[in-house]
């Protein structure tokens, strides 16, 4: 009996260790992933600090993450948050501003990298080719030819008789 339990004492242990390379693997995960949450706790933190002083500490900030994890910029959050409360001053929940941060961050301009990758996401030639047709232009394709904003590339508008500074399509003789 005395054998056994001293056999079991020392199988334990090392069946439920975790091996060395995957303690060290995950270890320097979390090293390398550090900096990164202290630096988004440190924004967080700030934005709260700069809320409540607008606010008050009344005011659930629970939202504030939720803000920032949907790429919100924490200039445009202080600055929603300031103008909506100058036009009402009596809100007591932090989801009041959801709306009014969700419509601004929409309205931002887009970074030449966002552009870029919607620009790759879209197929102009099948686009523009159907909207000198006749048809509406896609929704997908933000503003269309003739608006501030337009991403078309000037090349298929003009292989398909779209004049980019009006929209207007070229008409056919006939």
């Amino acid at each position: 009996m005395k054998r056994f339990r001293e056999r079991k004492s020392t199988v334990a242990p090392a069946v439920t260790e975790t091996p060395p390379e995957q303690s060290r693997t995950e270890t320097e995960q979390n090293r390398a992933d550090a900096p990164r949450a202290a630096q988004v706790d440190l924004v967080e933190e700030a934005l709260r600090a700069d809320l409540r002083e607008v606010l008050g500490a009344h005011v659930d900030l629970g939202r504030v993450a939720d803000w920032l994890g949907k790429g919100y910029d924490p200039g445009m959050i202080r600055e929603v948050v300031r103008d909506v409360r100058r036009r009402k001053p009596d809100i007591a929940s932090s989801a009041y501003f959801d709306a009014a941060l969700a419509d601004r961050h929409a309205k931002r301009a887009e970074s030449p990298s966002e552009r870029a990758a919607a620009a790759a996401a879209i197929d102009w030639d099948q686009v523009v080719s159907f909207y000198a047709r006749g048809g509406p232009w896609s929704r997908y394709a933000g503003p269309e030819p003739g608006l501030s904003g337009c991403r078309a590339p000037r090349e298929f508008l003009t292989k398909y008789g779209v004049d980019a500074a009006t929209g207007e399509r070229a008409r056919k003789a006939g």
